[in-house]
């Protein structure tokens, strides 16, 4: 091959990478921009669930295109390294929780689980031990098929109050509970999303723990069909309450921040709980949100997935107590 040749298959291989670079930088600029625009048209709001991931391709890209070689290589090693820190960082930060309070007079601590159990996964063993070693006060789980009624009955000792749709063929919820429960309401066939309502009594009376699972992607005008719906029926309540479960949306999308807003609720999570899969989750979609009152004493974190492709997620609360009942720290 000829000095001119090689000199022609050089300029080649880099304007080839150039173009690679430039075009992942400009079709995630894009998709960026048209997640933003959802308020148009909801169907865009699909796009806004990956916001962190076409983010992460676009600054791969960018940086690709700085290098003097192997830019190409180089965006797709950056793009990669980010995946592995995305799906770290979740199990980083949940092992290494954040004091943010403690309990104040007047108040009781709640430590609240939600989380996906899949309806697939038969693991009740791994199931019930995560139950235990997460060792929530109220714990919501989703997806909870018949098949895993063993996990009830292996924890009855410890939770002693468990309800929702139980024994239902196509169960979807259980709730698991240490504090004892005044009243409980599961709506699996409404307008609204799949959901599960428990009012907690005892030192707790009056507080709503209430698990939802909205439907999943493409589904986006279902979502929000079933978001209006949810509003309408937590104005009711008009009561403390704790909203938690799986929103097949993450941060980024116009349903989270539209549910925060007409809630008038506080979202604790944010960190990548699906999917469970070689323990490197991407996406930030199972909850918690708390209404005015309630106050957050740890940063969220995720447990084990137990056979489930969810992690669960774990927030330690500070509520208010009854009159009459004694603080705990």
């Amino acid at each position: 091959m000829s000095f001119l040749e090689i000199q022609a298959k050089s300029y080649g291989v880099r304007w080839a990478e150039i173009a690679f670079c430039l075009s992942g930088t400009v079709i995630s600029g894009i998709l960026l921009l048209a997640s933003r625009l959802s308020q148009y048209w909801l169907p865009l709001d699909a796009l806004s669930q990956f916001t962190l991931q076409v983010a992460l391709i676009g600054s791969g890209c960018g940086i690709g295109m700085l290098m003097p070689r192997a830019r190409s290589l180089t965006a797709i090693v950056s793009v990669f390294i980010g995946f592995l820190f995305i799906g770290g960082y979740s199990h980083y930060v949940s092992a290494h929780p954040k004091i943010l309070g403690s309990v104040q007079a007047g108040e009781l601590p709640l430590r609240v689980v939600t989380f996906n159990a899949s309806v697939i996964n038969a693991d009740t063993d791994a199931i019930s031990q995560e139950l235990r070693r997460l060792d929530a006060d109220v714990a919501v789980l989703m997806e909870f098929s018949e098949k895993k009624y063993a996990v009830i009955e292996g924890n009855r000792g410890t939770y002693p109050y468990i309800v929702g749709c139980v024994r239902g063929r196509h169960c979807h919820f259980a709730v698991f509970s240490k504090v004892p429960i005044a009243s409980s309401q599961v709506r699996e066939g409404w307008d609204g999303p799949l959901m599960v309502r428990v009012t907690l009594g005892g030192a707790f009376s009056g507080l709503h723990v209430i698990g939802v699972h909205f439907p999943r992607l493409p589904y986006v005008t279902s979502q929000f069909k079933q978001l209006a719906v949810l509003l309408d029926y937590l104005e009711q309540l008009n009561a403390p309450m704790v909203v938690v479960g799986d929103f097949n949306a993450t941060p980024f999308s116009k349903l989270i921040s539209e549910f925060a807003a007409k809630a008038n609720m506080q979202r604790l999570t944010r960190l990548p709980t699906w999917p469970a899969y070689g323990q490197l989750p991407q996406f930030g979609i199972d909850h918690v949100f708390i209404s005015t009152g309630i106050r957050q004493l740890e940063s969220a974190g995720i447990g084990f997935s137990s056979g489930s492709d969810h992690f669960p997620v774990v927030v330690k609360l500070a509520v208010p107590a009854m009159k009459g009942a004694i603080p705990q720290g």
